[in-house]
């Protein structure tokens, strides 16, 4: 290991949040030539998986866990760079309604490419059983962190 404190190499949480930290600078610094910022990135990625069906606010602040104001933040900041629309749901103008815009799409796509080549780099040197073992053991960390959030 090339970068840490001995005392904190065996520290679960502290090397996952060393890993994020890493990789979220990385992914900053590849997307500044398409003007996004990781957050922001994820968002439309949430989008383009929907098909071009549209999320309610409220939907994409409960997939983000991120209060009203922040997700609010980032939906203005992406329809100002023309990437997503917003609208309010004609049923119930209360809801307000968001979608990815032919723009929005042909960004993610290219920024995608990027993701999976880190992906790649994250498991580098692993099998695909080990792969597969680390996948499902961060999964289970994550659903405690989740289960103690909701204590």
């Amino acid at each position: 290991m090339k970068e840490g404190n001995a005392m904190h190499d065996n520290d679960i949480g502290i090397l996952l949040k060393k890993i994020n930290d890493l990789m979220e600078k990385s992914a900053n610094r590849d997307m500044k030539e398409s003007g996004l910022t990781f957050s922001q990135h994820h968002v439309l990625v949430f989008l383009k998986k929907r098909n071009g069906e549209p999320a309610s606010l409220k939907e994409a602040e409960r997939e983000f866990k991120v209060a009203q104001s922040t997700m609010a933040g980032l939906v203005c900041r992406l329809e100002e760079k023309g990437l997503i629309e917003s609208y309010y749901d004609p049923s119930d103008k209360r809801v307000k309604m968001i979608r990815l815009s032919s723009e929005g799409s042909r960004i993610v796509e290219k920024t995608q490419r990027n993701f999976k080549a880190a992906q790649k780099l994250l498991v580098k040197g692993l099998s695909a059983e080990e792969n597969a073992k680390l996948l499902e053991m961060l999964k289970t960390v994550y659903e405690n962190v989740l289960e103690a959030q909701d204590e």
